[in-house]
C-alpha cells in the first residue's frame, strides 16, 4: 500500500510490516500513514515494525515534527501494540532525527532501535532479509 512517499508491505507469515519512504519525506506523510495503517485489517499486533528509510533524499522534519510524530505513534501502539520497532537510515541527519524519536519512545510499551544499516536491523528483527528491499 502507497501513502505519499511512504510505501508499505505486511507479510503476515513472517510478522513483519515493512515500510520503505523514498524521495521527499515530511511530517504529514508519516501521519497520513500511520491513519490509512490504523484502517487497515491485514495489521495485526504483535508484527515486528522496519522502517526502511535509506531511500529518503530530502526531508522536512524537525524535532517539533518528530515530538508530534512520536506521539501519534505511540497512540497508535496503545492500540495496536507492535513487537519490535526498526528504523534505518545511513544518512547522518536523518539518523539523528531517529535517535530523537527513539527517545521520545522511551518509557512507552514499544521497544525502539535505529540502525545504519538494513543488516543490522533485519538481524535484531529475526526476520528473512529475503522480504526486505536491497
Amino acid at each position: 500500500m502507497r501513502v505519499g512517499p511512504i510505501e508499505y508491505t505486511i507479510h503476515r507469515d513472517s510478522g513483519l510490516l515493512y515500510v520503505r519512504a523514498e524521495g521527499h519525506l515530511r511530517s504529514s506523510d508519516i501521519l497520513a500513514y500511520l491513519e490509512v495503517l490504523d484502517g487497515d485489517p491485514s495489521y495485526r499486533v504483535g508484527f515486528h515494525v522496519l522502517i526502511d528509510l535509506r531511500g529518503v533524499d530530502h526531508y522536512d522534519l524537525d524535532p517539533d515534527d518528530i515530538r508530534t510524530v512520536a506521539a501519534a505513534n505511540a497512540g497508535f501502539a496503545e492500540k495496536s501494540p507492535p513487537g519490535s520497532l526498526a528504523l534505518v537510515s545511513p544518512k547522518d541527519a536523518v539518523y539523528g532525527l531517529l535517535r530523537m524519536f527513539q527517545a521520545l519512545s522511551e518509557g512507552q510499551n514499544l521497544d525502539v532501535q535505529v540502525f545504519r544499516t538494513i543488516e543490522e536491523a533485519v538481524e535484531w528483527l529475526e526476520v528473512p532479509a529475503d522480504l526486505i528491499a536491497p
